[in-house]
């Protein structure tokens, strides 16, 4: 029985409740997320970034049809068995949990994207740059939706021990946090996507690199450090996530440093776009307006610096996985992800270049 169960002081027959629990919740779709749904039609599978564009370009067909290699957050039953926290697991391109998200029907996720789905995409664009970030957005809210109804479950469950409730009510109240947050963001970008505010929330710089099959996209930064008092947290507790019946959620706005990460592959070339708010005046302790003139090498460890300390849902061409293992890269990349995962550490900077040995400068 792993370290975690033992913790919670569970039987076997109840851990894999939980997990049934779990993998029930995931499965489950939901109201496509664009709030002008024409249809107020059920969520499919949306790619974070597209299957039939980006992801091509990172998937490779090794005997099974088009795979990749995503890093995966392994849940608290699948770590008790590998001792990791993450991993770099192979998954179908339509089958992936960590590039893939229940976010918009087919007609809004067709209709909403499609000026970066069809013919040539400028990502110099000011809304393709928001369309990117808000997909990313959408991911997150998601994911936290979906883990705040988990823990509401055990949490308030008779039939779980009260380690396990316990385990879960901390773990609820960071997300119900930055949740809030998100719902903000979210109230802001499609302000500007739908209802022609001018607002951009987020200043953009993009530049170019020699091609290295990856991909990733993600909001970075965010709550850190939140203080809750008794009442602060029964109410975050007591809360029922709907971003519909709130309306205006500029009440949650998030006054620290706000950014966006982008890693788009195309035939020939890494176009790298990232934005940030006016709180945010450095990644990484690069400052933001030094990043287009620095060379090659200091940008590609500025990503690498990104992706161990803030990546979120990122995936890589299998021949890319296999060059960084024979490096003997891979655990130690998920080692350090784990290592810098914490709040605490993510001022400090990784000692490793994950691209170091592939040629690329």
């Amino acid at each position: 029985m792993g370290e975690l169960i033992k913790k919670l002081l569970l039987t076997n027959s109840i851990a894999q409740r939980l997990w049934a629990w779990r993998s029930e919740g995931l499965r489950q779709s939901h109201l496509c997320y664009n709030p002008h749904c024409p249809n107020s039609a059920q969520a499919i599978k949306s790619h974070i970034l597209q299957k039939n564009g980006i992801l091509n370009y990172v998937s490779e067909d090794i005997g099974n049809g088009k795979e990749i290699i995503e890093l995966r957050y392994n849940d608290y039953f699948k770590q008790d068995k590998t001792r990791k926290i993450y991993d770099f697991v192979k998954a179908g391109v339509t089958k992936s949990n960590e590039v893939a998200f229940w976010g918009f029907c087919p007609e809004c996720d067709r209709n909403l994207f499609s000026s970066l789905e069809v013919g040539p995409r400028d990502f110099t664009n000011r809304r393709n740059q928001t369309l990117l970030t808000y997909r990313a957005l959408m991911r997150d809210i998601c994911k936290q939706e979906y883990n705040i109804a988990f823990y509401t479950k055990v949490r308030t469950s008779a039939n779980v021990t009260r380690e396990a409730r316990m385990y879960c009510r901390d773990a609820q109240l960071p997300q119900a946090v930055q949740l809030r947050s998100n719902y903000e963001l979210r109230y802001r970008l499609e302000s500007f996507l739908f209802g022609g505010a001018t607002d951009y929330v987020f200043n953009y710089l993009v530049f170019c690199l020699p091609l290295v099959k990856l991909a990733h996209s993600a909001i970075i930064g965010g709550p850190h450090h939140t203080v809750l008092n008794g009442a602060e947290a029964n109410e975050l507790l007591a809360w029922k996530p709907d971003y519909i019946s709130i309306g205006d959620a500029s009440q949650y706005r998030f006054t620290g440093p706000l950014g966006t990460f982008n890693l788009i592959p195309t035939a020939n070339e890494l176009i790298v776009v990232i934005g940030y708010d006016e709180n945010m005046q450095e990644i990484c302790g690069v400052p933001i307006k030094s990043i287009n003139s620095i060379d090659n090498k200091s940008k590609f460890k500025l990503i690498s610096d990104i992706l161990i300390t803030r990546g979120k849902s990122w995936c890589m061409a299998p021949s890319l996985y296999e060059n960084l293992k024979s490096a003997g890269h891979d655990d130690l990349i998920l080692d350090s992800i784990t290592y810098f995962g914490p709040d605490r550490m993510k001022h400090l900077t990784p000692a490793i270049n994950m691209f170091d040995g592939q040629g690329l400068f």
